[in-house]
């Protein structure tokens, strides 16, 4: 049996006039798949984040303490939440 429903695959290409003319039902089930792909979309990011974090957090340290700008006042963050920032080191 063929299926009429719209998906987000099916959006890719159109333009919001396109977009527009879904019927109000096909667009709940697109929110409700749009929705369910972000949720999915942020736990994969912090999964990698805290991979990232756990793999490489110690080696950036040491090399901050070898390069002499770990000073020991502040403690030194996630590198992930400094990448969301756009920053490549703790301040």
């Amino acid at each position: 049996m063929l299926s009429n429903r719209i998906t987000m695959a099916n959006l890719r290409g159109q333009d919001a006039n396109q977009v527009g003319d879904i019927p109000p039902d096909q667009l709940a089930l697109l929110q409700e798949e749009a929705r369910s792909t972000l949720d999915m979309a942020k736990k994969a990011l912090d999964w990698i984040e805290t991979l990232i974090a756990l793999r490489y957090e110690q080696c950036a340290i040491a090399a901050r303490g070898a390069a002499g700008k770990d000073v020991g006042d502040r403690p030194v963050r996630r590198w992930a939440c400094h990448r969301r920032r756009g920053l490549t080191e703790a301040r």
